[in-house]
């Protein structure tokens, strides 16, 4: 593996219709690596055949109100994002906001500020789109990526649910006033 030291290439680009199995791969990859720990083998299983199948991620690309971006470190995928338009986001004063639905990097990545770079690009979108907030759910265990989230400057806005197989889990909604 390259090291951040040794200035490798990275670059950020949108996905196209030809990235579907890159991105089921990629998707499959860094939520496991992200979650596995902390879940049923038997949960993790059901959510990533049913959230990352080909034909799911096919359908999620052709969506007009939807993004996905990727992270490349000398032109291997290395990380990526979602965003789109969504009307779950009620709150009073951000009835246009744009959901930051996915951001992940591989882990033997992580140092590379790629999670950074995906979210520079993500937040530019959602500006472009004329979007007033960019929200986004964690789950109230991962203390990394809320940390990172803060220091974008998210704030804690509520919660919801997020079922993976069996298992209801919470969720913080987190807002990012653009």
């Amino acid at each position: 593996m390259i090291s951040p030291d040794s200035h490798p290439h990275v670059s950020i680009r949108a996905a196209s219709s030809a990235d579907v199995d890159l991105l089921r791969k990629l998707s499959k990859e860094t939520f496991y690596e992200t979650f596995a720990a902390d879940n049923s083998e038997e949960d993790m299983q059901q959510y990533l055949s049913q959230s990352f199948s080909k034909e799911a991620i096919a359908s999620e690309m052709q969506r007009p109100e939807s993004q996905f971006i990727i992270a490349e470190v000398d032109r291997k995928a290395t990380g990526y994002a979602r965003v789109i338009k969504n009307e779950y986001h009620q709150q009073p004063g951000n009835r246009n906001a744009i959901e930051l639905q996915r951001l992940y990097v591989r882990q033997e990545y992580h140092g590379y500020k790629l999670g950074y770079a995906l979210m520079q690009h993500c937040i530019a979108h959602a500006k472009m789109k004329g979007a007033d907030a960019l929200w986004l759910g964690v789950w109230e265990h991962n203390h990394k990526a809320i940390n990172f989230y803060r220091k974008v400057g998210f704030v804690r806005t509520g919660a919801h649910p997020f079922v993976l197989g069996s298992d209801i889990q919470t969720d913080w909604i987190m807002e990012l006033t653009l």
